[in-house]
This record gives C-alpha cells, sequence and structure tokens, in this order.
C-alpha cells in the first residue's frame, strides 16, 4: 500500500514537471523535485515493509541525489 502511495506521489511529480514544458518552460520545478523525494522516501519505505532489501539501496540514492538537487534549487532560487 505504502508503495503504492509513493508511485502515486511520483507520478504527480511528473504530471506538475510536464505542465510548464507544455507551456515551453524548459527547465526543473522545485516542485516536482520536492514530490520525487517524498514518493520515493515512500517507495523505501514500502520496500522494508516487504522485506524487499535490493530495492532499498537504488531507492536510498535516488532520494539522496533529489534531496540534494532539491536544496540546491532553492539555494539558487534566493
Amino acid at each position: 500500500m505504502i508503495t503504492t502511495i509513493g508511485l502515486f506521489i511520483i507520478a504527480l511529480g511528473w504530471l506538475y514537471q510536464l505542465i510548464p514544458i507544455i507551456k515551453g518552460k524548459i527547465n526543473v520545478q522545485p516542485t516536482f523535485v520536492g514530490l520525487y523525494s517524498l514518493g520515493v522516501f515512500f517507495l523505501i519505505i514500502g520496500s522494508g515493509e516487504i522485506s524487499i532489501s535490493n530495492f532499498i539501496s537504488p531507492n536510498g540514492l535516488s532520494l539522496f541525489l533529489s534531496l540534494i538537487i532539491f536544496c540546491l534549487l532553492f539555494k539558487k532560487k534566493k
């Protein structure tokens, strides 16, 4: 269940990123990165709950990198 929530949040992030691209704005939206990070966090929790440890490390790396990008986007915005 929690994995499904994580995937849904990631899909919402992609949808949020798609809207400005359709309008011609080619850049990374901080909201997209935030939603993506949150979704991956839920995937990590879900993987731990169902004991699929081989998904925790790649998702953990993805979460780590997306949080770095999220922080850099907000730092750049100021």
